[in-house]
């Protein structure tokens, strides 16, 4: 299986142009031939300082700033998987139930279609229809949960379904284990004693920011592994469980939380374990307009995504299926640019008489497209032009095909939404 589907290159359409995706990945409405969609769910319940409805658009802004390989090396979730951005869940922003109804039946879509999400709120409580539409009835996921608050009372002001509640319905309704729940961060003031009473009664692991700091980063990861075990996993993350400092641009912001470096620290030693979706919540752009926030939302969504495309890549592997790396993603690596460089500059190991005109080696036919239209048209030559005994089309054809097609605009593209409509 070959990678259609790849994120523009910044090396040739600059971070700051294009129309705003989720990590620049390509828009893919339909969702078809795709591993994991890229979900924005803008909406918030009204219960706390509003704004997190604006949180997907400010979130693809600045994701612009993620780059293809995650920090400590290692393969790409590009390379790995289909990633493409879906666009948003529908919602009626006046009626709360609704728009339960409505996220849930997309989401129900999406997995009908085998694909797995990240999602980006929208405040927490959207995470309750994610799960709604996801979960099978008879393997409720283990969800690792990180956050300032317990997010289990019964209800608030009488409604049941909001960012407070969120968890205590997705145990309640069977769609996650409680004893495969594990919360981190917890910490700030209590309405009541008893606020993380159902969180213990039905056998959840909390470690509140005090444990934390007594056992650690590597202790907390240990712990969270022991706890979701071998199971389906999804990672809820309320950018509260952050420290204020890092995400002022919150609802309910709590002083004493984790950093950024321990959210990723923790996120990357996940890494193996059956992560299978995920969503990032309550980014709100009017309460931090710097966008500090909504970087941190990105890259904590980079950091989710590719421990599910680790999961799926794990899972082709095991069933004898081939993964999306490509020979493409091979030629952006950070080697072969290194090499072009050398060579474009006369590298004395790949040097020849040519360089007189006398002859022209192998190397030296590298250099000449170097040369005559620069490194970034040189490797758009490299990847779409076929070689002798290739196919017509390039490993990339895919790609450029998808871009086009999404900045083109095409009629009767039938997404999610349901029907055909013009773009």
């Amino acid at each position: 299986m070959s990678s259609t589907l790849q994120p523009l290159d910044s090396f040739e359409v600059p971070r700051f142009s294009g129309l705003a995706t989720f990590m620049r990945t390509p828009y893919v409405p339909d969702a078809e031939g795709i591993d994991i969609a890229l979900v924005g769910v803008p909406f918030d319940f009204n219960l706390s300082r509003n704004g997190t409805r604006f949180g997907p658009s400010q979130v693809r802004e600045m994701s612009r700033l993620i780059r293809r390989f995650p920090a400590g090396g290692g393969e790409s979730p590009f390379d790995l998987c289909n990633v493409a951005d879906v666009g948003d869940a529908p919602v009626n922003p006046l009626e709360i139930q609704e728009s339960v109804d409505m996220i849930a039946a997309y989401f129900a879509r999406l997995a009908e279609k085998g694909v797995a999400v990240v999602a980006m709120g929208g405040d927490h409580g959207v995470s309750y229809p994610v799960w709604k539409g996801l979960a099978q009835p008879e393997q409720p996921f283990g969800v690792v949960h990180f956050d300032a608050h317990p997010d289990t009372y019964h209800q608030i002001f009488g409604n049941r379904y909001n960012q407070g509640t969120m968890l205590r319905r997705g145990v309640e309704e069977g769609l996650i284990d409680p004893e495969r729940l594990v919360s981190i961060g917890f910490r700030g003031t209590r309405f009541a004693l008893d606020d993380r009473g159902f969180n213990h009664e039905t056998g959840m692991r909390t470690i509140d920011m005090d444990e934390f700091e007594r056992i650690g980063r590597a202790a907390t990861i240990e712990e969270a592994r022991r706890v979701i075990g071998n199971g389906p996993t999804y990672v809820t993350f309320d950018v509260d469980g952050l420290d204020p400092a890092y995400c002022c641009g919150t609802g309910a912001p709590e002083p004493g939380g984790l950093s950024m470096r321990d959210a990723q620290v923790i996120l990357r030693g996940l890494k193996g374990c059956n992560i299978v979706s995920g969503d990032v919540c309550e980014v709100s752009p009017p309460l931090d307009p710097t966008g500090q926030t909504a970087l941190n939302g990105a890259n904590l969504m980079f950091e989710i995504t590719c421990l599910i495309a680790e999961t799926i890549a794990r899972d082709k592997r095991a069933r004898g299926e081939d993964t999306c790396r490509t020979a493409a993603a091979s030629m952006r690596s950070t080697a072969w640019w290194r090499s072009s460089r050398r060579t474009s500059r006369g590298c004395p190991r790949t040097r020849s008489a040519s360089c007189s005109g006398r002859t022209r080696s192998r190397s030296t036919a590298w250099t000449e497209p170097i040369r005559r239209h620069g490194p970034a048209r040189a490797r758009e030559r490299a990847r779409c032009t076929p070689r002798a005994g290739s196919a017509a089309r390039g490993p990339n054809h895919g790609q450029h095909a998808a871009h086009e097609a999404h900045d083109a605009g095409h009629v009767g593209c039938r997404d999610l939404h349901g029907g055909a409509r013009a773009r």
